[in-house]
């Protein structure tokens, strides 16, 4: 399985984690009906358990960046998208920012409105600026 393919599935429990507030159980679910994630079965498990480890931290920076908006007026895809790509930003060094941003965009383009990708565009863009001191 090509990492793409496992960041869309690892964005989709983070999305039902929106929904069911029990990532443990997700993932067994998740495992159960997809055995065949191989050698990308501990990315999957990896960026979903920091997420929720860093639920808080992550959704502080998201506020940090919304421009005229509140946290609670994002959607729960726009909302997993961005914890996602926030967390690979964060916590995993193995994946260059440029990476987490591109593929958000992705994902976004595949499951949310096009208005949606300039504004996770925007928020990723600001984040990646203060990470890298620019």
């Amino acid at each position: 399985m090509k990492r793409k393919r496992a960041r869309e599935l690892a964005f989709i429990n983070i999305f039902q984690y929106s929904f069911q507030d029990d990532m443990s159980e997700i993932l067994e679910q998740f495992f159960e009906k997809y055995a065949d994630c191989g050698d990308q079965e501990a990315y999957i498990r990896d960026v979903c358990e920091l997420v929720v480890t860093h639920k808080s931290e992550i959704d502080a920076l998201i506020e940090k960046y919304l421009v005229g908006w509140k946290i609670d007026r994002v959607s729960a895809a726009v909302l997993a998208v961005m914890r996602l790509a926030i967390c690979e930003m964060l916590y995993r060094e193995d994946i260059p920012i440029v990476i987490s941003i591109t593929e958000a965009v992705w994902l976004a383009e595949r499951y949310e409105d096009e208005k949606a990708i300039p504004f996770i565009n925007g928020v990723l863009g600001s984040l990646q600026k203060d990470l890298e001191g620019k």
